[in-house]
């Protein structure tokens, strides 16, 4: 999952980590953080070994991002190294939309995970791009040519794609991610959610999506899409193809 040499590391490493950065963490993530380690004690029960031989090779600077820099490949806890998140290009009324927006980016990067986003620094793109970067995390942004004055692209991300057309974007983005989270944003926004919703069911990729619900945003569009369901139009539960979640937290908790 990451970049360079890595160590294994000691549970005893780990938690110290976990304590260090715990004023930093809201007590819903406490809980993924528990979650994880559960993961991690059954699949790394050799790492408890290596730890006085650590003690001399791995940084003082303990945090809960160095961890996964250290993690050996092979115990990587995530399951995806890549995640896309299609939102909007304005800030929206709802300040709980431009909240969650640096939550999730903040979390990308605790996770170590690279984010895959539509590129622009305006609105809650913007926002989640530079959370991502402020916490260390890695960000590739992918826009076409004639949104770039519309949407004015991000200069600071780690990687920029600018690409011929709207088309190209959303398949590059399906492309570079392992996953998908839909937040709140207009046409755009629920084009790609619908194309990349589409081809899931026609089994073209099965990349799990989440619906991040910032303060009831897509109450209406899940209703609707739950009458479509009820009326015959869906081949399989609704929730099959959607996970539907109300907070950033919520969604690593169902990753």
């Amino acid at each position: 999952m990451c970049q360079g040499r890595k160590k294994a590391v000691s549970f005893g490493q780990w938690a110290s980590a976990v304590s260090h950065q715990q004023s930093a963490i809201t007590d819903n993530f406490q809980s993924t953080l528990d979650r994880y380690r559960a993961s991690a004690e059954q699949r790394m029960p050799n790492l408890i070994a290596h730890s006085s031989k650590l003690k001399a090779e791995t940084p003082n600077d303990w945090t809960f991002q160095n961890f996964y820099r250290y993690l050996p490949d092979q115990y990587s806890i995530m399951s995806i190294q890549s995640i896309a998140v299609f939102c909007g290009s304005r800030d929206g009324n709802n300040e709980l939309f431009k909240k969650h927006a640096a939550e999730l980016g903040r979390l990308i990067a605790v996770l170590d995970l690279k984010l895959v986003y539509g590129g622009a620094r305006k609105g809650i793109m913007g926002i989640l791009a530079d959370a991502v970067l402020a916490n260390g995390g890695k960000v590739m942004g992918v826009i076409p040519k004639v949104l770039m004055e519309w949407e004015h692209q991000h200069e600071g991300l780690t990687e920029l794609a600018i690409v011929p057309d709207m088309h190209t974007r959303k398949k590059m983005m399906y492309d570079m991610s392992d996953a998908a989270i839909i937040m709140p944003g207009g046409f755009g926004t629920l084009d790609e959610f619908f194309e990349m919703l589409t081809w899931n069911q026609l089994k073209i990729h099965d990349k799990k999506i989440y619906l991040l619900n910032s303060g009831g945003f897509y109450n209406h569009l899940y209703q609707h899409l739950k009458q479509t369901e009820k009326e015959g139009f869906l081949y399989e539960p609704l929730e099959e193809r959607i996970i539907l979640c109300e907070n950033p937290v919520e969604v690593f908790n169902k990753i």
